[in-house]
């Protein structure tokens, strides 16, 4: 269905940029707001794929009861590159703005689908449920 000047509406937030090109930042759905902050979650996946030895990067907003809402990272290492979360989270803290760090760092799950196949947030976000209620 197109919208009244003709445009297909995806759900997708972007913008031009000085040039003219479009800028994708992600879907409308997957924002979420921390401490009053908009974040969009393929923002941090991009600059998590961006630091050494990342392979994989999904974020998902988990409730917080400081900020409403925080980041879980899930994150698949390449081969022979140690997960350390405190250095990945020290990595994050460099590229980001403070409030876009992610708040929790997990593994990227091994029953998650490897590359090539689109995994699903919701999924993900079971799963970071599932990993803060095995921590408290």
């Amino acid at each position: 269905p197109l919208t009244e000047d003709g445009w297909y509406a995806t759900g997708d937030l972007g913008h031009l940029d000085g040039a003219g090109r479009l800028v994708v930042l992600g879907r409308r759905d997957h924002m979420y707001i921390s401490g009053g902050e908009n974040i969009h979650p393929e923002d941090v996946e991009r600059t998590l794929l961006g630091l050494p030895g990342v392979e994989q990067a999904l974020v998902v907003a988990v409730p917080d009861e400081e900020y409403g809402e925080v980041g879980f990272a899930f994150v698949a290492m390449a081969s022979g590159s140690a997960q350390d979360v405190g250095a990945l989270r020290a990595a994050a803290k460099s590229a980001l703005p403070g409030f876009m760090v992610p708040k929790h760092f997990a593994p990227w799950p091994e029953t998650a689908a490897a590359g090539g196949i689109k995994p699903s947030r919701r999924a993900f976000q079971s799963l970071a449920f599932a990993h803060l209620r095995r921590d408290t």
